[in-house]
C-alpha cells in the first residue's frame, strides 16, 4: 500500500512537470492565439501608424505570416521579428520612419509611419498683446497686460497648450 501511494505521488509530480507548456520563442512551429494572449502584444494598427516612446520596445502582431521587414531609417527604429507573426519595434531616436513588411505569400505592405516620440517638454513662446478691435480691450495669454509667454507641451507628434492655471505667471 505504501508503494502504491509513493508511486501515485511520483506520477502526479512528473505529470505536472510534463504538462507545463514551453515558452513560445523556444517552441518550433507557427504562432498560436495562445502565444499572443500570453504576451504583451498589440494588434496590427488599422491606420498603419505605429507610435513608440523613445527607448521602449513594443511587440506588434500581424495577421499574415512575415517573410521580411525593412525600415527606411535603421538609426531611428530597430525591428526584431520574434516569430512568423510578431515583430518587436524599439525606438532608438526621436523621429519618423517608413516600414515595409513582406508576407510569405509575396505581398508587400508599407506602413505609413513609425513615430518615435520623447516625453513632452515645455516650450514657451512670447506673444505680443493684442487689442480686440470690437471691444478695445487688450488680450494676452499671460497675466501681463503688455503681452507674455504661452507655455506648450511639445514632442515629435505635436504640441498642446497648457491649461490657463498652469501657465507661468510673470512677476509684477
Amino acid at each position: 500500500m505504501k508503494r502504491f501511494t509513493l508511486l501515485a505521488g511520483l506520477m502526479l509530480l512528473c505529470g505536472n512537470a510534463l504538462a507545463q507548456e514551453q515558452n513560445p520563442s523556444e517552441r518550433r512551429g507557427p504562432t498560436t492565439s495562445g502565444d499572443i494572449l500570453s504576451q504583451s502584444v498589440s494588434p496590427e494598427p488599422e491606420n498603419g501608424n505605429i507610435i513608440l516612446k523613445f527607448g521602449d520596445t513594443v511587440q506588434i502582431y500581424f495577421k499574415r505570416p512575415i517573410k521580411s521587414v525593412r525600415v527606411e531609417d535603421n538609426l531611428l527604429v530597430r525591428v526584431d521579428p520574434t516569430s512568423d507573426h510578431i515583430i518587436a519595434f524599439t525606438g532608438l531616436s526621436p523621429g519618423r520612419s517608413k516600414v515595409t513588411i513582406e508576407s510569405t505569400n509575396g505581398r508587400t505592405e508599407t506602413y505609413a509611419m513609425v513615430t518615435v516620440a520623447r516625453e513632452p517638454h515645455t516650450v514657451r513662446i512670447y506673444q505680443r498683446a493684442q487689442i480686440n478691435p470690437q471691444t478695445g480691450e487688450r488680450r494676452s495669454d499671460s497675466s501681463s497686460a503688455i503681452g507674455g509667454y504661452v507655455a506648450l507641451n511639445c514632442n515629435e507628434i505635436g504640441c498642446t497648450e497648457l491649461e490657463p492655471e498652469l501657465q507661468p505667471k510673470l512677476p509684477r
